[in-house]
């Protein structure tokens, strides 16, 4: 995970915002903000379509960070019970501070290692796993040990570097795969029928890292800046010319 070269004081982020600070996502100056919720939106709407055709009693979150995915879902389909699986404990202290009250008894959250979960043998109905791969050392024996755990499905949200921006960003250090990595890597980990789909949502908001440079910094602002003001002209012109850079990949084992 990267570190910010700009301090932003975290609590008064809270207040005038009313979420948790990402450490994954930098937002200066709160520029970017409409960006992020759009994306977002279009992810979790997603997501929950897919929750909702198939019939899960246990889902397993793993890296849920500050589990702002599941506390969304949440409003459209909580007849599961949800555990949240992080090695960040400040983390999943914010995450248990955002539950909504009236799903308290529906979740639960889990200070652990992916290499090691604890947790029975095909024991969990469904892994849920959203942009977390390309973070890992050694993804495929990640992969093995949700294997391991795996009772019915694996639902994989990952971003990969399939347009311009995206390309740009790994000369800056962000490792993602292109599809035809992400897919080897799947098919080798885990075992089972794959059902790929690209999703119309995109992510070029790392600015201010320790790898970025000043003309990526300003480049990526004055895009959000523009997209504050205009999102859907913004958004259909990307659409024409960029690929979108998540895919949601379901392995039924």
């Amino acid at each position: 995970m990267k570190t910010s070269r700009i301090k932003v004081d975290r609590s008064l982020y809270n207040k005038l915002l009313g979420l948790p600070f990402s450490n994954i996502i930098i937002r200066t100056f709160f520029i970017g903000q409409k960006w992020v919720s759009y994306n977002r939106r279009k992810l979790i709407l997603k997501l929950s379509m897919r929750l909702i055709e198939c019939n899960y009693n246990t889902i397993v979150d793993i890296g849920c960070g500050e589990d702002y995915y599941s506390n969304n879902i949440f409003e459209l389909i909580n007849t599961y019970f949800y555990i949240g699986v992080d090695i960040s404990e400040t983390a999943l202290k914010i995450a248990k501070q955002t539950i909504n009250t009236q799903y308290k008894t529906h979740k639960d959250y889990i200070l652990a290692d992916v290499k090691n979960l604890p947790f029975r043998n095909k024991s969990i109905d469904l892994i849920l796993i959203k942009d977390l791969i390309h973070h890992i050392i050694n993804p495929f024996m990640v992969l093995k040990e949700v294997e391991l755990i795996l009772k019915k499905d694996v639902m994989i949200l990952e971003s990969t570097r399939e347009n311009f921006f995206m390309k740009l960003l790994i000369k800056r250090g962000h490792n993602h795969l292109t599809n035809k990595q992400l897919a080897s890597l799947l098919m080798n980990g885990i075992q089972g029928n794959y059902y790929f789909t690209s999703l119309s949502a995109y992510v070029m908001t790392y600015r201010f890292l320790e790898k970025t440079s000043i003309i990526w910094d300003i480049f990526i602002t004055l895009l959000l800046i523009i997209f504050d003001f205009f999102p859907s002209p913004v958004y259909a012109t990307l659409s024409k010319f960029f690929s979108p850079t998540h895919n949601l990949v379901q392995i039924k084992v």
